[in-house]
């Protein structure tokens, strides 16, 4: 996923054409994260997978990045968090400071059980409220995939 998703960041930025990317799913398949978080059903826990320190796209000195490859086994209702550091490092709150990854992490966990509509208005309103009037500080992405 990843080595697709660097290539193409990669072609678009050097003006080639890119093309979608697609994320096939099986009870056991690879794959490959920046920060991802598999959140397993029957006992609500969560457990990471660590993530390669590469960013994507941007200049490189290699000609082709290599990332860790994962093999993990996925149960019916397991969720599949992938995301970026921007919601954990967003300064807010009364004292102004980070959001950080374990009380993200314990977002997570509160909302596991409810419809993924509803978890990301979730995320997005405590987001908002914990942000609050300062300015976003990175770009946010956070994927969930309920298998």
């Amino acid at each position: 996923i990843l080595r697709s998703l660097e290539s193409g960041v990669r072609r678009k930025e050097y003006g080639e054409e890119g093309g979608g990317n697609q994320l096939p799913l099986t009870e056991q398949t690879t794959m490959q994260g920046h920060q991802l978080s598999i959140l397993r059903s029957p006992n609500f826990q969560l457990t990471e997978i660590k993530p390669d320190k590469f960013s994507i796209g941007g200049h490189q000195s290699e000609t082709e990045r290599k990332f860790t490859k994962h093999k993990i086994s996925l149960l019916k209702g397991d969720c599949i968090y992938i995301f970026s550091d921007g919601f954990v490092d967003q300064f807010g709150g009364n004292e102004g400071k980070k959001f950080m990854s374990k009380r993200f992490k314990d977002l997570l966990l509160a909302n596991y059980s409810t419809p993924m509509l509803e978890q990301e208005n979730r995320l997005i309103k405590i987001f908002e409220t914990w942000k609050g009037s300062r300015e976003q500080v990175d770009d946010i992405l956070v994927i969930g995939i309920r298998i």
